[in-house]
């Protein structure tokens, strides 16, 4: 349990297995009152794609008529439709959904036609019943009904155990979304709380945190077909807000993964009485554990997020594009660049990284992602681009970066033309020096390096000769491509260096679908760079008052040159645009 599944990643047959062996879970949730519970299903499934779960069940604490649907819809979006869904077959909890039936009617599942509910208890007797001693990880996020039913059952033909004697032989531990006193997982079946929490053979992990570890706002960036995406529009309709508390992903994220780098546990107690509902008594010889975070509520969520959007199996296997690419959203609310790669064998490929105060949410989502980065690009030395990166190098925490590509500036220059960012920059390269990490220095464009089968082409590298807006002018352009599509990153390329490239040996290369434009497309390239090549989608690192070039005073009363590139785009037609300003865009 305390190994860190999110580090070793490999592909084979287009699935992603690692080399250890599967946790078996078996999910209990009520997938009717709130969101959360989509949200850890969706992360399930996810680590089941890599290899690294095997979902057994899903099972419903609800009797709402819609959930045992929605779930099989979920389940079968996410390419297991044959998974058992289990669900009480008494009076029992009820508190109505404002997404179950919508995804139970405009998604594919097959209950009622090829499969039937099966009742609770049954369906916990009959797996654990097959399934090798203490292998198997219960994860509830619902109300405890089903536990406590478990719990009280008799010997049968499934197994001569009793529920509790089931339990302490094939369970090694009960992952429980619960808190302390009465929360809304305890309150609305009382007796089966008081059952389930003093009754259990085994340990009880339960969680305090997530109430401020807020996710679900990139799920608006995934395609239209996907349920949670659905889930998670419909619940800001009826309530207003589109991020949510992430209790359920984070019982589920340490079901996975263990106390590792992003929990710490205390041994104790657990308890429950009708009146008071859940007490914790910290004991250093205790069966149970209390869990809590370990890291930032930004950097958790980065990594749940991450684990919430990932593509689908089915997606993965019907895709023939060979990379996935990623613009981060800004967490600051200023200029930034930050771009994440995902090559089809998993492989890992970084683009400049963005601010230091954006660092928490690249760790987390990097984490989310294996934590191994095969190769990371640094357009230039500017704060914006590599100061994230500059942090991760003095703390990389679990993150390995196997390659640095960069084309440096010389120190004479950047002391004689930019001295204002000097210190910054000699802070950079000292710690690039002393990471350990292999650095290459490209002085002449031209090099492509192949990761899998998508191809990074060296445009352009770093100008002494260049005196105007040096920094920007050296930054390295790089085209991105692989058989179904190709992008050009410029980073903070201004006009002079535009200019040189439109002109040099690369003016090919710069035809492309997805352009990142330069300065946040702002005072980068001329306007007549943009009406010479060939793209039909921009790809914009731009905060809003950056793209309105309002800094206070109103729309396009700033000194910024947004408003005129937006108009120039629009005179060439380009209708497909990607704005960081309104969260994590993901382009297959």
């Amino acid at each position: 349990m305390k190994k860190n599944i999110l580090v070793s990643l490999i592909l084979i047959s287009a699935c992603f297995f690692n080399i250890y062996s599967q946790e078996k879970i078996i999910f209990d949730t009520d997938f009717d009152s709130d969101i959360d519970d989509v949200g850890a299903l969706y992360m399930l499934h996810t680590f089941a794609d890599r290899g690294d779960v095997q979902i057994l069940a899903t099972i419903l604490s609800t009797t709402h008529f819609w959930s045992p649907f929605a779930l099989d819809a979920v389940n079968t979006f996410r390419g297991r439709p044959d998974i058992p869904i289990g669900a009480p077959f008494i009076e029992g909890v009820n508190k109505g959904s404002v997404y179950a039936e919508t995804i139970a009617k405009e998604f594919p599942n097959d209950l009622g036609a090829s499969k039937d509910i099966e009742e609770a208890t049954h369906l916990y007797r009959r797996i654990l019943s097959s399934e090798e001693d203490g292998s198997v990880t219960l994860v509830s996020v619902g109300h405890l009904t089903n536990i406590a039913g478990l719990l009280e059952s008799k010997a049968d033909e499934l197994s001569p155990l009793t529920g509790k004697e089931l339990v302490q032989k094939k369970v090694k531990m009960w992952v429980a979304m619960l808190g302390e006193g009465m929360n809304w997982n305890m309150k609305w079946d009382r007796v089966a709380s008081e059952i389930a929490i003093n009754e259990c053979p085994v340990p009880i992990v339960f969680t305090v945190d997530g109430q401020e570890v807020k996710t679900g706002k990139q799920t608006q960036n995934l395609e239209d077909n996907n349920p949670i995406k659905t889930v998670y529009r419909l619940w800001e309709k009826h309530y207003g807000e589109i991020d949510r508390s992430s209790w359920d992903q984070i019982s589920t994220l340490y079901a996975i993964n263990g106390e590792s780098d992003y929990f710490k546990v205390k041994k104790g107690n657990l308890e429950f009485s009708l009146e008071q509902g859940a007490q914790w008594k910290s004991k250093a010889g205790g069966k149970d554990l209390r869990l809590y975070n370990r890291i930032s509520n930004e950097e958790l969520a980065g990594i749940i997020e991450s684990l919430m959007i990932q593509t689908p199996l089915t997606e993965k296997k019907q895709k023939d594009s060979n990379f996935t690419l990623w613009q981060l959203p800004s967490q600051v609310n200023t200029i930034g660049n930050s771009y994440v790669f995902q090559m089809s064998n998993g492989k890992i490929a970084v683009m400049d990284g963005g601010m230091m105060e954006e660092t928490a949410y690249l760790k987390g989502f990097l984490a989310a992602l294996g934590n191994e980065v095969e190769a990371w690009f640094i357009s230039h030395p500017h704060n914006d681009h590599m100061s994230a990166l500059n942090q991760i190098l003095m703390d990389p925490d679990d993150i390995r970066i196997k390659t640095i590509y960069h084309s440096a500036l010389l120190p004479s220059f950047y002391q004689a033309y930019e001295t204002g960012f000097t210190s910054l920059t000699e802070d950079f390269y000292r710690n690039l020096d002393s990471s350990g990490i292999h650095v290459v220095n490209f002085t002449e464009p031209g090099t492509t390096i192949v990761i899998d089968q998508t191809k990074f082409k060296i445009l352009s590298v770093s100008n002494p000769d260049i005196t105007v807006n040096p920094y920007n002018n050296s930054s390295m352009a790089i085209r991105v491509w692989d058989a179904k599509k190709s992008m050009v990153f410029l980073g903070d390329m201004g006009k002079e260096g535009g200019d040189r490239l439109l002109n040099g040996p690369y003016r090919d290369d710069l035809d492309c679908d997805y352009l990142q434009m330069a300065h946040h497309g702002q005072q980068g390239v001329s306007l007549e760079f943009y009406r010479t090549i060939k793209f039909r989608a921009c790809l914009w690192p731009t905060p809003t008052w950056v793209y309105d070039n309002d800094q206070g005073e109103g729309f396009d009363t700033g000194p910024l040159k947004t408003i005129e590139v937006r108009e120039l785009m629009d005179e060439l037609g380009i209708q497909e645009h990607y704005r960081s300003f309104e969260g994590l865009i993901k382009l297959n």
